[in-house]
């Protein structure tokens, strides 16, 4: 009794704690000092449940992703949740940036065992107050996008729970008008996938899965051939893929989907069978083929394994993120719905069949109570039988799923649905809302659970959309050696009523490097990078301007220092060159007017001694007898 009392007075003073102080309170100090008494009596109590108790409560602080593609910088992004009492599952912890009294990262690289300490943050997380650079900021001003993917259960299992429809679809269209600023698809699940589409003739509504792939595949292929040309001038960029992420369409899928009134009922549940991982096949089913496709067959799909070229609603969503998901972006992938895979009301008639063909003919030789109970444990073990061939077909996709994600740097969130119909039904078992967790936590991701009130989906898509928005990235200058292996850790010191100076670190976090570049042009990247986180994108356009403009000027003052250094040096020797030309031109001419000279000189004596001789001829000549 005594323990009791003191475990109900802990858990009371812990889920004040984890609130904001009210008007009334008593002193936080007299507060404090009783809370570590109780907590000191029942550790002595009970420890172990005193740890376990305080898993609850306390919150944790995770490494969601390691990016060393911009080496020798580091980057990493982390999360921070704590615990919603009211709703019992993970919850963001509120206004973190004022909570974060200090931060700091561990690393350690090639053949270091153990991280050290690298740098320290100061409150907010906003500066390094010891080490390199960095800093911690939202993932909207470190330039990462967001690429999510959403996978809605639309099968008709929720008939039996009362609100389980409606609230489903209110919490997906919730959802998809959070996400409205990221890129985004959704991928609603029943006998058939349907997603959305905006291929021309298409109103805005769900398509099924598998029809126009052809004109799919070729919108993709004309925008993987436009996207990598230049625009024009004037010409708008190459519109996304109709058929993958596109942005700004969540609240129009969400109307498509429909919040389940008479108004706008949308999506209809349709189908028995949930192909959500599509691991049960159809010669699974016990019942016949007559009985168990009967709401399959209205839908003409009597063999939806010959019908369908799709794998599954959660292959196809990897599928998704991998083909058009951005290379910088966030990738996320989101499950909505109760796990669960295959027919939806094959276990009961699995239980009829059993009773009445192979476990009755087993016990016939029985009576009584002994023929009941080998009839159940019978019928138990043929159902234990075919679930474990169902979870070893999971079992047997997942590494592949799970590389696939951790290489594409995808994250898996789900919210399961753990209820109960009004005939006792359950609505999924929980060795299949274990897989959802699994794909969760091997991703980075988070599992929320829905227990029993459908209302509160609603409540834990809003948890979601807050982790995904108070996410951040830590930035550090950390010289990271080339084509090595390191390991990251990260710790904060919260502050305020509620933490009072809790000191949490993350998990260890194992990481390679690739080959560094090099030359001006990395360098010349790695600036511009630099500046356009340091001053925002106006000032950054404006310090391009400046630059350039001062790089003009400074290049036209180098041409003019080295002309005038030019001709100071070689002036003197141009001039001279200049005089002796001149020189040799005036000497040139003179030496011609003198040879003009000599020349009619020569002639004019050469022409009178021509005349002088022809005169003696004259005068010598015999004269002529008359």
């Amino acid at each position: 009794m005594r323990f009791t009392l003191l475990l109900f007075a802990l858990c009371f003073t812990a889920g004040a704690a984890s609130g904001k102080p009210k008007k009334g309170k008593p002193d936080p100090d007299e507060e404090r000092a009783e809370r570590e008494r109780l907590q000191l009596a029942i550790q002595q109590e009970a420890p172990a449940l005193l740890d376990w108790f305080q898993t609850f409560f306390e919150p944790k602080l995770k490494i969601t992703a390691v990016d060393t593609s911009r080496a020798p910088e580091l980057r990493f992004r982390f999360s921070l949740l704590g615990w919603d009492q009211a709703m019992r599952n993970a919850a963001p912890v509120p206004d973190l940036d004022k909570a974060i009294l200090e931060g700091e990262v561990f690393l350690a690289t090639g053949e270091e065992k153990r991280p050290k300490s690298l740098v320290t943050f100061g409150e907010g997380g906003a500066s390094a107050k010891e080490g390199p650079a960095a800093r911690i900021v939202p993932m909207d001003k470190a330039g990462i996008p967001l690429d999510v993917v959403v996978i809605a259960a639309g099968h008709a299992g929720y008939k039996g729970i009362d609100a389980l429809e409606e609230s489903h679809k209110k919490a997906l269209g919730k959802l998809l008008t959070g996400l409205e600023g990221a890129r985004v698809n959704l991928i609603w699940h029943g006998p058939l996938l349907y997603t959305y589409r905006a291929l021309e003739g298409m109103d805005g509504g769900l398509a099924r899965f598998d029809e126009e792939a052809r004109g799919c595949e070729g919108a993709r292929l004309r925008w993987r051939i436009d996207s990598t040309a230049e625009p024009k001038e004037g010409e708008a960029a190459a519109p996304l893929p109709p058929c993958g992420l596109l942005e700004g369409v969540g609240g129009t899928i969400a109307t498509a989907v429909g919040d389940g009134s008479e108004k706008n009922p949308g999506m209809p549940f349709r189908g028995r069978h949930s192909r959500l991982f599509d691991i049960y096949k159809l010669s699974d089913a016990c019942a016949e083929l007559d009985v168990s496709s009967t709401a399959i067959r209205n839908l003409n799909l009597d063999a939806v394994a010959d019908v369908v070229i799709d794998k599954g609603a959660f292959e196809e969503g990897l599928r998704l993120l991998a083909t058009y998901g951005r290379p910088e972006a966030r990738k996320e992938l989101i499950v909505l719905g109760d796990g669960r895979d295959g027919y939806i009301d094959d276990e009961q008639i699995c239980r009829d069949r059993l009773t009445d063909g192979l476990c009755g003919a087993r016990a016939k030789d029985l009576k009584g109570k002994s023929a009941v109970e080998a009839v159940r444990a019978c019928v138990q073990a043929e159902l234990d039988r075919r679930s474990t061939t169902f979870q070893e077909r999971f079992a047997a996709k997942v590494p592949t799923w799970i590389g696939l994600m951790r290489a594409l740097d995808i994250r898996v969130h789900a919210i399961g649905y753990n209820m109960q119909g009004t005939d006792g039904a359950v609505v999924s078992h929980g060795f299949e809302r274990e897989r959802l967790e699994l794909l969760a936590l091997q991703t980075g991701g988070t599992y929320r659970e829905v227990v029993n009130r459908p209302v509160d989906a609603v409540n834990a898509v809003d948890l979601l959309l807050a982790e995904l928005a108070q996410e951040r990235v830590v930035m550090v200058a950390a010289d990271l050696p080339a084509e090595s292996r390191g390991v990251a850790k990260f710790s904060l010191t919260l502050g305020g009523d509620a933490f009072e100076g809790l000191v949490l670190e993350s998990q260890e976090w194992t990481f390679g490097t690739g080959p560094r570049p090099s030359g001006w042009r990395f360098w010349l990247e790695k600036k511009d990078r630099w500046l356009r986180h340091k001053v925002g994108m106006p000032w950054y356009w404006f310090c391009v301007v400046g630059f350039c403009l001062l790089g003009l000027f400074l290049l036209w003052m180098f041409w003019k220092l080295v002309k005038a250094i030019f001709l100071k040096l070689f002036g003197g020797v141009l001039k001279a060159g200049k005089d002796a030309a001149g020189k040799a031109k005036g000497a040139a001419k003179g030496a011609q007017d003198a040879a003009k000279k000599a020349g009619s000189g020569v002639a004019g004596a050469a022409g009178k001694a021509g005349k002088g001789a022809l005169d003696a001829a004259k005068k010598s000549a015999p004269k002529a007898p008359k």
